[in-house]
């Protein structure tokens, strides 16, 4: 008589089968933000900080008559600029409950999610640094605002004419001419922040067939990317941001800074702390107040609504 074999297991044996689970928590979200690491740090000293900028007049012929009278000229005064302080702060509770108990992948839930909310406030601020298109001075019900590059660049600004357009797509002489305007304003930016696929899109310039492919020393990889992009007015960083965001869908912003031109100031810096206690749970807030200095529009430069490609 043949053997009978089960293969269906009953509910009462399957539930006592321990589980398998992984110690470890899996988290691939971005944290890299570009423009806030590259940029300065300082310190604010009130809401509204305030900076003055100056500039000289166009260079010209200046000949003049043997023996006579000179006459005074206009005298222009340096042309001052303001941002608002906006305060950002991330807040979480966690039980006394669940600190206590074993946990996956974390002995300490504060701990593990301080950690957590930090990198959340960081990106936070990345994004309204970069995005935030006007300064706010707040009310009762509505909060301060801190402009952000995009509202800053305004000079050396191309704008294509028809905002969704397929056809607004990055040329090597349009990257070019941006380049340029900055540096005829008298300063040349040396950082290129873009979304990836304006990246790629650098990558393929190919003026004066000038793009170099070059293996590695053990001649099993090929590096294909422009990571440095040297032209007539200067050299410059290209760095991809995830946190620029697009105007309309399909259509972003390419921003040319001078990293020497921005800086941003805390009045009050980050800071983590606890929270009165209203229960058996512990509140966390970590917190800020700062602002972003442009210290010249000129010195910059950017493109907007470049099509992505779809």
């Amino acid at each position: 008589m043949a053997d009978t074999e089960t293969t269906t297991y009953t509910k009462n044996v399957s539930s006592s089968l321990k589980q398998s689970i992984l110690d470890t928590i899996t988290n691939i979200a971005p944290t890299d933000c570009v423009f806030y690491n590259t940029i300065g740090k300082g310190k604010a000293k009130a809401k509204l900080e305030e900076w003055e900028e100056d500039t000289l007049q166009a260079a010209a012929n200046n000949k003049q008559l043997e023996g006579g009278d000179v006459t005074a000229g206009t005298v222009t005064y340096p042309k001052r600029n303001s941002n608002y302080t906006q305060i950002s702060y991330k807040v979480f509770k966690i039980s006394d409950t669940f600190e206590k108990v074993d946990k996956v992948g974390r002995k300490s839930e504060i701990a593990y999610q301080t950690g957590r909310h930090m990198a959340m406030l960081k990106r936070d601020m990345e994004y309204d640094l970069l995005n935030t298109t006007a300064s706010a001075a707040g009310t009762a019900t509505s909060a301060r605002a801190s402009m952000g590059a995009k509202g800053f660049i305004t000079d050396n600004l191309y704008s294509f004419s028809n905002t969704t357009a397929t056809t607004n797509l990055l040329t090597e002489d349009l990257f070019n001419d941006e380049m340029v305007a900055a540096w005829e304003d008298g300063r040349e930016p040396t950082v290129v922040i873009t979304p990836m696929d304006q990246k790629r899109l650098i990558t393929e310039f190919n003026g004066n067939n000038k793009l170099t492919v070059t293996e590695g020393g053990d001649a099993k990889k090929i590096i294909n990317s422009v990571d440095v992009y040297e032209g007539d007015a200067g050299s410059v960083t290209v760095k991809a941001s995830r946190f620029i965001s697009a105007d309309d869908t399909n259509y972003q912003w390419l921003l040319f800074i001078d990293k020497e031109m921005w800086d941003i100031l805390f009045l009050l810096p980050i800071k983590t702390e606890k929270l009165a206690r209203l229960g058996p749970a512990t509140k966390i807030m970590i917190h800020t107040e700062y602002t972003l200095r442009c210290k010249s529009d000129k010195a910059n430069a950017a493109i907007k609504y470049l099509y992505d490609g779809g």
